[in-house]
């Protein structure tokens, strides 16, 4: 599983136990990118995670990349441009680049981007 971290501030702390009866079942540390289960926590994770700062992680709404058309055409008519391969004085290259319609990549990219999911954390720090 993947992480997309947001940096907010904290606005709300909440123990183990209150986070699990809210229905959390994941956290990360405030450094860490590694998602961790409140399932698996055996007593030696929780003297660990006690010096720690720790994020709960809401797994209830996964966020998905995706790509606009319009940056795939100003990612490729950037590097068109910036190319040094060939001497491009009258633009024709960029203006290929730059007119071409990838709609449909960038649809085919969006459908395969949709099998990775990135999970958002929160602001409510986790105590241990």
């Amino acid at each position: 599983m993947r992480i997309l971290k947001l940096k907010k501030m904290t606005t709300e702390k909440l123990t183990v136990e209150q986070a699990i009866e809210k229905g959390y079942t994941h956290f990360i540390e405030e450094e860490g990118e590694r998602l961790e289960k409140f399932s698996s926590l055996d007593d030696f994770n929780k003297e660990y995670f006690k010096t720690k700062v720790c994020f709960l992680v809401d797994m209830s709404a996964p966020y998905h990349y995706s790509l606009s058309a319009d940056a795939i055409r100003d990612i490729i008519a950037d590097h068109v441009a910036g190319q040094e391969d060939v001497v491009d004085d009258d633009d024709k290259l960029y203006n290929i680049a730059h007119e071409h319609d990838y709609s449909q990549l960038a649809e085919e990219l969006n459908k395969k981007f949709e099998t990775q999911k990135y999970y958002v954390t929160t602001t409510i720090q986790v105590v241990f």
